[in-house]
């Protein structure tokens, strides 16, 4: 096995290029992301590599020009292409999403939009070519295009919040001074007919970003979501969030209890029980809430630093509730 500066065992290289240019993977997670001087030297590898032990396969092919393209080395992934055009099939979404990513970072906009056209093509169910396109449009100033690219992204997903922000940068950069009004009733014009409370989210959020009382209506807005049927997980994550900041916390909880099961066990997401957990501090409630902040920290979806949040409100609850003399259990 081929002997390799140590600090290149330490960097964050996919598991694919590592193991193909046989470098040892040290026990810990990857920390730091390779510099440009260290990228060169990993381009420089594959190349010898190539030489001395050619790709095997399409699957190998692909696996190595996506990971060289996610690490920023958009002409490894390009040159790999030219190398190898058998393993050039235009039907795998990602291959072909992956050339379209490469194109874009050599700035070579007009492959990139090809190739982000047949990526749509290849997976019409997916947004992320769409957004791609967008974010291209931005770049080339083509602002009507990017408006549509954006439309047909939201009719995949009318909740996709990146889009809604394009969407939003399209219909300002189209007019000429536009007011505030009249951008955010396009928005939540074209968010109506989708169907969408990202969309509507974003067109209040534009309209009342300056408003004392702007939260205030888009509560209002969110309370008819609700009473309308919206169960989205994301809308009821946000949601509660804007209860809580308001200080209804008794309606987080009366949320969140209809999705419990009927021996009581938890079934939302641990985002929303989090919520919960903090309405029911807000509340008093301090038994209940270190029972279900226990019940969190099981939850191994959680983040770390949230982890660690309610590590400190339990211990804290605990000691509270032990100098007032309330049992625990």
């Amino acid at each position: 096995m081929n002997q390799h500066p140590s600090p290149l065992e330490e960097l964050a290289i996919g598991p694919n290029i590592r193991n193909y240019l046989e470098i040892p993977s040290d026990s810990q997670p990857k920390r730091q992301p390779p510099n440009q001087q260290q990228l060169i030297e990993i381009e420089k590898l594959i190349y010898q590599m190539i030489k001395k032990k050619p790709l095997a396969n399409q699957d190998q092919f692909i696996d190595i020009v996506e990971e060289a393209v996610i690490m920023g080395m958009g002409r490894v992934g390009l040159n790999l292409v030219d190398f190898y055009p058998k393993f050039l099939n235009k039907q795998d979404y990602r291959l072909v999403a992956a050339c379209a990513h490469a194109f874009l970072l050599e700035c070579d906009y007009k492959q990139a939009e090809h190739y982000y056209l047949l990526a749509s093509q290849i997976e019409p169910e997916e947004p992320a070519p769409w957004v791609n396109l967008a974010q291209i449009y931005v770049e080339t100033k083509q602002f009507s295009e990017g408006e549509l690219s954006c439309l047909k992204g939201l009719k995949v997903d009318a909740n996709h919040p990146r889009l809604w922000e394009l969407y939003g940068f399209f219909i300002q950069s189209q007019n000429v001074d536009p007011s505030k009004k009249e951008v955010s009733d396009k928005i939540k014009a074209t968010a109506q007919e989708l169907d969408s409370w990202v969309g509507v989210s974003f067109a209040l959020d534009f309209l009342f970003s300056s408003e004392q009382d702007g939260p205030i209506k888009k509560l209002e807005v969110y309370n008819q979501y609700y009473a309308e049927g919206n169960r989205d997980w994301n809308f009821l994550v946000e949601y509660t969030g804007m209860l809580g900041s308001q200080g209804l916390f008794e309606k987080i909880v009366a949320i969140c209890k209809e999705f419990q099961s009927n021996d009581g066990e938890e079934t939302a997401p641990w985002q929303l029980q989090l919520h919960k957990f903090q309405a029911l501090l807000a509340m008093n409630h301090l038994e209940d809430a270190i029972l279900l902040g226990k019940i969190l920290l099981a939850n191994p979806s959680i983040t770390q630093p949230v982890e660690q949040q309610l590590q400190e409100l339990i211990k804290d609850t605990e000691q509270e509730m032990a100098t007032n003399g309330a049992p625990l259990h």
